[in-house]
């Protein structure tokens, strides 16, 4: 779900802002490149602690682009309450949907012709999930 959230806020509502922590975390990983390759060149012991750094200094950027995601949600409420629709609609019960939905819903709802509706709107080569508009 985090990552859906995530998606919609750096795809289509704040992607300067996405592309900005892209950027800077690749700017880091240089520096701190080039950092590892003088200290294992003058101090070798110290290399192991350098990646220790690195890789809290990058959980700390990813945890601030969270943290800025969940901020453009909440800032745009028509957007939150679509998403948690959507999320809900995704991930009813906060579990999978065939674990919560199973076809006698869609049958009372739409009738026995669902089926082949369904059949025929799905590529049998595909092999990846599939949002199905009914």
């Amino acid at each position: 779900r985090d990552e859906l959230l995530a998606g919609v806020i750096e795809n289509f509502i704040a992607n300067e802002t996405a592309a900005t922590f892209e950027e800077s975390i690749e700017k880091i990983e240089a520096q701190l490149d080039e950092l590892g390759r003088e200290i294992t060149r003058t101090a070798p012991t110290l290399a192991e602690s350098l990646e220790k750094r690195r890789r809290k200094i990058i959980w700390h950027i990813l945890t601030l682009r969270k943290k800025f995601h969940r901020a453009e949600i909440e800032k745009n409420d028509v957007l939150e309450i679509r998403m948690r629709f959507l999320i809900n609609s995704l991930y009813p019960r906060n579990g999978l949907q065939e674990r919560t939905l199973n076809i006698f819903h869609f049958l009372n709802r739409f009738g026995p012709n669902i089926i082949d509706w369904l059949y025929d709107s799905v590529e049998s080569i595909e092999k990846e999930h599939k949002v199905i508009y009914l």
